[in-house]
């Protein structure tokens, strides 16, 4: 069994929700917000790969435009735009999405960004949580396997503040997420229980509260 890497994220968030959806199956709810967040993922990825190849990233994102008719999202487009020209690439080629998998960790994923052999992730979020150095940790580490090099440095790109936050990726580090794997692989198998469970701000509070009583 491998479990995906993005479940870091909901493990941080509350242990009990990996249980409901690597174990039950439960989707979590679509928001204005995740589909806003969406498609600033794509049109920042498709920017990437286009400045990747040497193309006129400025008339890349024209192309791009002609998808979406909402004046925000040509308005969030064009500062996309200026923090991808401004943030210079770390490597070549530029890869995006890449599927990768580790039968030895235990986890499988798709990594947002690859310049060159640095591992980016990209995040519609204003400032980087705990969660995302692990997560993106976690895709260093299948990076190192499949590539049969050492990962020393990864990004994380903040798409609401325009901010590059490059991550040193220690042993240290590396080994805490080893560690952490195994826990949330634990959490997907049985409930583990929160001891301050965030239910106030959960999309599946009420599937949470049906499927497990007296919690």
């Amino acid at each position: 069994m491998k479990i995906p890497v993005y479940l870091i994220q909901t493990y941080r968030f509350c242990s009990l929700k990996v249980y409901l959806e690597a174990g039950l199956g439960l989707k979590s709810k679509k928001t204005k917000e995740s589909e806003i967040g969406r498609i600033a993922h794509k049109i920042y990825l498709d920017l990437s790969i286009a400045l990747g190849k040497g193309e006129d990233i400025e008339k890349k994102l024209h192309q791009i435009l002609r998808e979406y008719s909402d004046p925000k999202i040509s308005d969030l487009a064009d500062k996309l735009l200026d923090f991808r020209f401004r943030t210079p690439l770390e490597g070549l080629p530029v890869i995006a999405e890449l599927e990768l998998e580790s039968a030895e960790l235990g986890v499988t994923g798709r990594v947002d960004l690859v310049e060159g052999l640095i591992p980016i992730e990209v995040k519609y979020k204003d400032r980087a949580y705990r969660a995302d150095v692990e997560q993106l940790t976690a895709y260093a580490l299948l990076l190192e396997e499949k590539l049969g090099v050492e990962v020393k440095l990864g990004c994380i790109d903040l798409l609401k503040s325009n901010k590059r936050i490059k991550v040193l990726l220690t042993p240290l580090l590396k080994k805490h997420v080893k560690n952490l794997i195994i826990e949330v692989t634990r959490a997907s198998l049985s409930p583990q229980y929160p001891a301050n469970p965030p239910c106030h701000k959960c999309d599946l509070k009420t599937e949470c509260h049906m499927l497990m009583p007296g919690f």
